[in-house]
């Protein structure tokens, strides 16, 4: 069985860098490989948010979020849990505790999510710490913007230029690749979809809510858009159910502090509708083919754009989510399937025993 050494996110903070995670080690163990991950840095111990940042705007953000501290602890409890159950991660101290003890394997792989984000030029998620010779591969690798800073430029280039074969997430990015640095590279749909909606129910753990409601989870969010929500619960009678991982300025009914990534699947799943600025929360939606309204962060717009393209699906605003065409599925499943098809003929394709 090969073993393949995916270096990519996988945080208790975040619902989608555990579920990508999970999606593309699934994958790999379907085309008969042994998978783990990799990060550098050691991992969490506790949810407590430092008071102090450099950002003030954060620091009272942080304040305010200790509100919540037992919820969160609960969520940090689960969602640990949650991880050790159903992803494999090595984790070492640093950068360069990786670099002197780096993991046996047959191939490398740096994953999806915004691991190639310019601004963050992290070598790991290059795998900058490979030993020369061993091959290296993306797959769905996503940038976040839409271009590289004329400063970061240098640094990106030579640790893109070690990767042998180049995937990423959206065609923006594989824009920025060939135009500015003369990078050919495939595109790839996210991992979360290369799962089916009946795989990923099996990881679901129920949350019940007790009536019907809508699920808002926001990771951007303008404030100005609080109206249509609340005209949206009077019209429907609906809750308006909130996943707030942090203290949040929408409006809901009710909000969660304490969901895991199981317990994440489920709320979308049995949602009426869903209102979403998350890319995963978007993607978790058509998945199980919700009712959909997204929302797009006019700062970074790229990566639900780019899938909303990819699949022809063409979102509701909120206060028309109930009225979302549903017939739209039955195209943007058939895409979806043409896009799994491609992945995992690029999976086999890079993991295909050396000659």
């Amino acid at each position: 069985m090969k073993k393949v050494c995916v270096s990519t996110y996988c945080e208790w903070t975040s619902y989608g860098s555990v579920l990508q995670a999970i999606g593309l080690s699934k994958t790999l163990e379907q085309l008969g490989c042994e998978s783990f991950i990799v990060r550098d840095e050691p991992p969490a111990t506790n949810c407590r948010l430092p008071l102090f940042a450099k950002n003030p705007k954060q620091v009272v953000k942080n304040m305010l979020s200790r509100m919540f501290h037992n919820e969160k602890e609960k969520r940090y409890r689960k969602t640990i849990e949650f991880m050790k159950t159903n992803t494999k991660v090595l984790y070492y101290n640093d950068y360069d505790v990786l670099r002197n003890n780096v993991p046996q394997a047959d191939a490398f792989l740096a994953g999806s999510d915004q691991i190639w984000h310019p601004n963050l030029c992290k070598p790991s998620f290059f795998l900058d710490f490979v030993p020369a010779g061993m091959p290296r591969f993306s797959y769905a690798a996503s940038m976040g913007i839409s271009t590289v800073p004329s400063e970061k430029e240098q640094r990106f280039a030579e640790l893109v230029s070690g990767i042998t074969a180049v995937s990423v997430r959206e065609t923006e990015a594989a824009h920025i690749l060939e135009q500015q640095f003369g990078i050919k590279a495939s595109v790839h749909i996210d991992p979360t979809f290369l799962r089916s909606k009946e795989e990923w129910r099996t990881y679901e753990k129920e949350y019940i809510i007790g009536k019907p409601y809508i699920l808002v989870y926001p990771i951007f969010w303008d404030k100005k858009l609080n109206r249509q929500l609340r005209l949206l619960h009077k019209r429907t009678g609906m809750e308006i159910v909130s996943i707030s991982t942090d203290f949040t300025r929408n409006f809901a009914t009710k909000y969660l502090h304490d969901v895991d990534p199981g317990e994440f699947l489920y709320l979308i799943d049995h949602a009426e509708a869903v209102v979403t600025s998350s890319f995963h929360g978007v993607a978790f939606s058509i998945i199980f083919n919700k009712r959909l309204a997204a929302i797009v962060n006019p700062h970074s717009p790229a990566r639900i754009e780019n899938l909303l393209r990819t699949l022809s699906l063409e979102a509701s605003d909120i206060l028309d989510v109930l009225q979302f065409d549903m017939t739209q599925y039955a195209s943007v499943n058939r895409i979806v399937c043409e896009e799994k098809d491609k992945s995992i003929c690029y999976l086999k394709e890079i993991l295909k025993p050396n000659e």
